[in-house]
C-alpha cells in the first residue's frame, strides 16, 4: 500500500502532458550532446555518437521503480520516452 499521508508531491507525466516529444528530442538529442561536447572538447557529432552508444548500452537496465527520470528503457528513439521517479 502506498503511504499517501506521507507523500507531499506526486508528479505524473504521460508523454505530451507536460512536455512534448519535440522538447524531449531537442533536450536529449541536441542540448545534452552540445553541452557534453563543450565539457569534453569534442565536436558535437562525436559527442552524439558517444552519448547514443552509452544510451543504447544502458537500455533495459533500469528495473522496477528504482529507475532514473528520463532514462530510456522502451526502445524508443527518445531517451525521455518513459519517465519514472526514484522511490
Amino acid at each position: 500500500m502506498i503511504p499517501w499521508g506521507d507523500i507531499n508531491t506526486v508528479f505524473l507525466d504521460m508523454d505530451g502532458t507536460l512536455l512534448d516529444l519535440n522538447f524531449d528530442n531537442h533536450f536529449w538529442l541536441e542540448h545534452v550532446p552540445q553541452r557534453y561536447a563543450e565539457a569534453r572538447g569534442l565536436e558535437p557529432a562525436a559527442a552524439k555518437v558517444e552519448l547514443l552508444a552509452a544510451t543504447a548500452a544502458a537500455r533495459g537496465r533500469w528495473s522496477g521503480t528504482a529507475s532514473i527520470t528520463g532514462a530510456a528503457s522502451s526502445g524508443s528513439t527518445s531517451p525521455c520516452s518513459r519517465r519514472r521517479s526514484i522511490t
